[in-house]
């Protein structure tokens, strides 16, 4: 039986929910929320009821699941009202993006009141990667992320500052990718430097040692695109995941192409759809995280 799910945040990445939740045989997606009636994806889901209170509609629906897909500060207050309410929440990747907030939301992980949504491990040429390559004897991992975040002189724009900066929201994503090929206990900063905006990262370059492994991650939203881009040294043989173009190149030929799905799409139908086989543990979710706060 498909469980009684509902949305709480409208905003941006709310849109790329949509079909994965609609197509999911595990989940009913039967209202959703926003504190503004004129968010931006609010028409995503038209045939919808439409609440502006959250508490209004846990009482009024009863649902079992609550996807929370709202900005970082209010991750905490959003599970607090769902545990109230007896109802299970699925967050928006990152936890947090500060220390006592980060501690707070794995206090209540801990206690299995929610779960994480980390959209980029569950794209479609990472799902074929793990499945085809193995990656045992890897030499060295690239990072390439490139979001149009921040004006021409290098400020991030107002309606991304909630995202608190490059390194957690970008980030997270790096990090929860490289937990498919490395335990996140094991690995250690070399170093991490940002170039900052006020107190906010703009642009970072870290390097990480993961076993016998070099991992090198370059972020930036100073670039003006949208681009993501994996690199992974294998004995002699280079991979190249070109994430913004959801394909797989072998020494520079293409082996693994699909772009029947817009990417981000496919990231949440993905995720849904593999539920909950999608879910990674509590310790990976404090690894990633703890790698994050302690090194902003």
């Amino acid at each position: 039986m498909k469980k009684k799910t509902v949305l709480i945040g409208l905003g941006t990445i709310a849109r790329h929910h949509s079909l994965g939740l609609r197509e999911s045989a595990l989940f009913d997606l039967v209202a959703v929320c926003d504190q503004n009636p004129d968010a931006v994806s609010r028409l995503c889901y038209p045939d919808l009821p439409f609440y502006e209170d959250a508490r209004q509609m846990l009482a009024e629906i009863e649902p079992e699941v609550a996807v929370i897909a709202t900005s970082p500060a209010s991750h905490s207050l959003l599970v607090s009202l769902c545990s109230e309410y007896g109802v299970f929440a699925l967050v928006e990747k990152p936890l947090a993006t500060n220390q006592e907030d980060s501690e707070k939301m794995l206090s209540m992980l801990r206690q299995n009141r929610f779960n994480m949504i980390y959209h980029w491990m569950f794209s479609q040429e990472i799902l074929w990667f793990k499945r085809c390559i193995r990656v045992y004897g890897a030499r060295r991992i690239h990072f390439r992320v490139e979001d149009p975040y921040a004006d021409a002189d290098g400020h991030i724009r107002p309606s991304r500052r909630f995202l608190g900066g490059c390194w957690i929201d970008s980030g997270v994503n790096v990090l929860s990718v490289l937990s498919l090929w490395a335990n996140l206990d094991t690995v250690t900063p070399v170093r991490i430097t940002h170039k900052k905006d006020g107190d906010i990262p703009v642009e970072t370059h870290a390097l990480l040692w993961a076993g016998n492994v070099d991992v090198e991650i370059d972020i930036s939203w100073l670039t003006g695109r949208n681009y993501k881009e994996t690199t992974i040294q294998i004995g002699d043989d280079e991979y190249v995941l070109q994430h913004s173009l959801q394909s797989v190149s072998m020494n520079g030929e293409t082996i693994f192409s699909d772009n029947s799905i817009e990417r981000l799409d496919r990231h949440y139908y993905n995720f849904y759809c593999l539920y909950p086989s999608s879910l990674i543990s509590e310790k990976t979710t404090e690894a990633i995280h703890k790698l994050l706060i302690e090194n902003i």
